[in-house]
């Protein structure tokens, strides 16, 4: 989990790489998921304190796309989050359940 103290965009750009030879631009971006207000204690030298912010799932990945797509890319990556955010969520409730230290079969 990461923690903002500002509500972050579900999709974010961190870098844009043209490559006009082989004809392609090869971007990597962050999904954000479940992105939910929270609040988080920290430690100062006056004591704890609370501060409030977001707290969101973060993916980062990095895919090729043909040049021609270039003005196309912030349309395609809504689609893929769309299509993306069902399979996270899925995981996610998959991935907090609970299983005992100890399983006695009597």
């Amino acid at each position: 989990m990461v923690f903002s103290t500002q509500k972050p965009a579900e999709i974010k750009i961190l870098n844009i790489q043209d490559d006009i030879f082989r004809r392609v631009t090869k971007v990597r971006y962050a999904f954000r998921f479940n992105i939910k207000e929270s609040k988080q204690t920290i430690e100062t030298e006056q004591g704890t304190q609370e501060i409030s912010g977001y707290e969101y799932i973060e993916q980062i990945y990095e895919t090729e796309f043909d040049l021609i797509l270039k003005s196309a890319l912030p349309d395609i990556l809504k689609v893929m989050y769309e299509k993306a955010n069902p399979v996270v969520q899925e995981n996610t409730q998959l991935a907090e359940v609970e299983i005992p230290k100890e399983i006695s079969l009597s």
